[in-house]
């Protein structure tokens, strides 16, 4: 008899990446993939801490699975990710029609969880550890709707304790893979017909840092060589890790997209020192001029937070200013939510939620102008699309991205999907592009 899993994720990229990672092990250990929940054997919930909000719906989804556990005994109902790995036993306690709870380090593990479930105990895994054997398998080929693409982990951790962040908590310390390691699975993959590759790790950039490893850009240099490959990126990096070689790379490497997001938090020097930022608005604004001095068409990218306590008007004032001066392709913001174990949750000056969510609307305002006035520019050029799939708005088209990142819906075959196509741009909105197909 067939058995069946469904996976819900929350968060970032790398949660994305661990969930094709946990879908391979089972399909490997006879499982089968189903979009549907009321058909599975086994729900996963992979869980993000970053925000008061990923919680509220991780607690939402995991209500429902318990009526489905109710009508169906025998499902096991599992919990992963960065919520398992900050709470661990206590989801047990306090939620009793879950089985297993998994953290960051053990996904590896969980075929021999799995097996402790089926003989009816509960099991929590939520040890960290320094041994990259437990963490990484080259091998393990994750489970991917978009076979053209391909994320590699390169480094997880971080160990710059920012004071609004719980991911040094639910990560770990810095620790990077060898480079020779990650070369091998970018050319299986490429081998397997992935063109495109993103870089993955908390703070990537910081990659290498330890004696005897290279450089990031190194790395970036030695991914490009790689035949075959044909668009790499990389997500999340930090300012004070961008250095000159990995500047020169935006205008030396030729398959290293023209796309850069770097996370900025805000443009007021006195927030900045108290989220321990490292970095200033003046160090952030020159990486920018630097890395468009290499590369006069990159699309820089960021995040930012507003609401931080502590923030005036005049803060935020400069964060605006900010924005207005580096011309963001896009932002992902969000009001300040406060976390557990983080030094910023004891920080006086607490902003209220209105005048938080109030900034952040004010905020989104200026990005919405500024990325509409950017994709109008692109109106009547010809962008290369790698094909990703379906269109979430308008299932009659397709939907892929360009070089910038830039995301571009058009009318064409499902054969193409995994494809570079050149698309022609027609209309725009402040979020997507639109066209037809020319290739």
């Amino acid at each position: 008899m067939e058995k069946y899993f469904y996976i819900e994720t929350f968060g970032c990229q790398m949660n994305e990446h661990d969930t094709g990672k946990m879908g391979a092990l089972l399909a490997a250990s006879g499982y089968r993939l189903t979009e549907d929940p009321e058909k599975a054997d086994l729900i996963l919930v992979n869980t993000c801490a970053i925000r008061e909000k990923a919680e509220q719906k991780f607690r939402s989804s995991l209500g429902r699975y318990r009526v489905l556990k109710e009508r169906k005994p025998d499902l096991v109902v599992g919990v992963a990710g960065c919520v398992a790995q900050v709470q661990g036993e206590a989801i047990l306690k306090r939620a009793p029609h879950v089985d297993l709870v998994i953290g960051t380090h053990n996904l590896l593990k969980l075929p021999r969880l799995l097996q402790k479930v089926a003989a009816r105990r509960r099991v929590t895994a939520t040890d960290l550890t320094t041994d990259l054997r437990d963490r990484f398998d080259a091998n393990l080929v994750p489970l991917s709707s978009i076979p053209a693409k391909a994320y590699v982990t390169i480094m997880e951790g971080c160990d710059l304790f920012c004071t609004f962040c719980i991911v040094p908590y639910t990560r770990g310390r810095e620790i990077s893979r060898s480079a020779d390691e990650i070369i091998g699975e970018v050319k299986a993959l490429v081998e397997r017909g992935v063109k495109e590759v993103t870089l993955l790790g908390q703070t990537v950039n910081a990659y290498g840092r330890r004696p005897g490893q290279i450089g990031f850009h190194e790395l970036l240099a030695r991914i490009d060589e790689v035949p075959g490959i044909e668009r790499i990126r990389f997500t999340s990096s930090h300012p004070i890790y961008v250095t000159r070689g990995l500047v020169e790379a935006y205008g030396q490497l030729k398959h290293l997209c023209p796309h850069l997001h770097l996370p900025v938090q805000s443009g007021s020097d006195g927030v900045l020192a108290r989220m321990r930022r490292r970095h200033t608005r003046r160090t952030y604004l020159d990486i920018v001029r630097r890395v468009r001095d290499a590369r006069p068409d990159v699309a820089v990218t960021t995040d930012l937070i507003v609401g931080f306590p502590g923030e005036g008007e005049e803060d935020f004032e400069e964060t605006r200013n900010l924005m207005r001066e580096v011309g963001f392709s896009d932002v992902y913001a969000s009001a300040y939510s406060e976390r557990p174990e983080t030094k910023a949750s004891l920080l006086p000056d607490r902003v209220p939620e209105m005048v938080r969510r109030e900034r952040l609307t004010r905020l989104l305002e200026i990005q919405k102008e500024t990325s509409l006035a950017q994709n109008r520019a692109r109106v009547g050029g010809v962008e290369d699309v790698l094909v990703e799939g379906r269109s979430k708005t308008d299932s009659d088209k397709l939907t892929g991205r360009t070089p910038h990142n830039k995301v571009v819906n058009f009318r064409g075959d499902a054969s193409r999907v995994g494809q570079i196509i050149p698309v022609r741009i027609l209309e725009v909105s402040p979020h997507a592009l639109g066209g037809e197909a020319l290739g």
